[in-house]
């Protein structure tokens, strides 16, 4: 939802803010990912580690 918003907002300004704003998404995405993934890998190393014990 903020994503469209802010979107919404710099379109409005031209191609290269269009521009920007596509490289804000990729790189965004790019590190949400990493971080979900880096999250997911301690829950699951602490998960398997107690469950080990």
């Amino acid at each position: 939802m903020f994503y469209d918003s802010f979107t919404r907002q710099h379109r409005a300004t031209g191609k290269a803010a269009a521009w920007g704003v596509c490289n804000i998404g990729i790189l965004g995405y790019c590190g949400v990912a990493s971080i979900a993934f880096l999250l997911l890998g301690i829950v699951f190393d602490r998960h398997q580690s107690a469950s080990g014990d």
